[in-house]
């Protein structure tokens, strides 16, 4: 008796301290280090070359939770008049009304609404991308890279996500069975608690 009495005790220590550890757990802000934070998309051109550009500018946050990362949630906003694809010419036909139409949709965004893990490392955020007015579901397969501190003191996590998108799917159709109807993009990012990009 005595004995279960003690095992019931350990097991509701043990339960609490879950819990108190669960509860104490919370996310809070992370913001984009700019200077090493990257948008890269690639599409095909008629079969004969890939074709690579970047956004050169986003913002957004991350809050995060380094001890429990599905907890965390991610929104990001695109200028979509930031899109470069390393030509004059052909970055000034992507505002258009036949692509990104900057003039009625200046922005894309993604919100996150569930991560899951995959394995240690690797993480899969399930989200909403906002284009043209349109909002469809996406995920991203993410890498968590590093978390730890960096040479001038500061909080840093790291990432690399991966993930692909049909445009045509939001109404970007024009040309899309020619050149870049799939358009596949990779994310690299550090991020730093608000206070520490102050």
């Amino acid at each position: 008796m005595v004995v279960d009495v003690m095992k019931y005790r350990i097991a509701l220590f043990a339960l609490t301290a879950i819990f108190a550890r669960n509860a104490a757990a919370e996310t809070q802000p992370y913001d984009f280090d700019m200077l090493h934070s990257r948008i890269f998309f690639e599409y095909e051109h008629q079969g004969y070359s890939t074709m690579f550009g970047h956004f050169r500018r986003f913002s957004g946050t991350l809050e995060f939770d380094p001890e429990d990362p599905t907890a965390s949630r991610l929104d990001i906003t695109i200028p979509a008049d930031s899109i470069d694809v390393f030509d004059d010419e052909l970055n000034a036909r992507l505002l258009t009304d036949a692509f990104f139409n900057v003039a009625e949709h200046p922005e894309i965004r993604f919100i996150s609404t569930q991560i899951v893990p995959i394995d240690d490392r690797r993480l899969r955020v399930d989200g909403s991308l906002t284009m043209l007015g349109v909002t469809r579901p996406l995920s991203l397969e993410i890498v968590q890279n590093k978390i730890g501190v960096n040479r001038q003191g500061m909080q840093v996590a790291g990432f690399s996500g991966r993930g692909g998108l049909e445009r045509a799917a939001y109404g970007m159709d024009f040309l899309s069975s020619v050149a870049g109807g799939e358009v596949m993009f990779r994310v690299e990012v550090e991020v730093s608690p608000r206070s520490a990009l102050e």
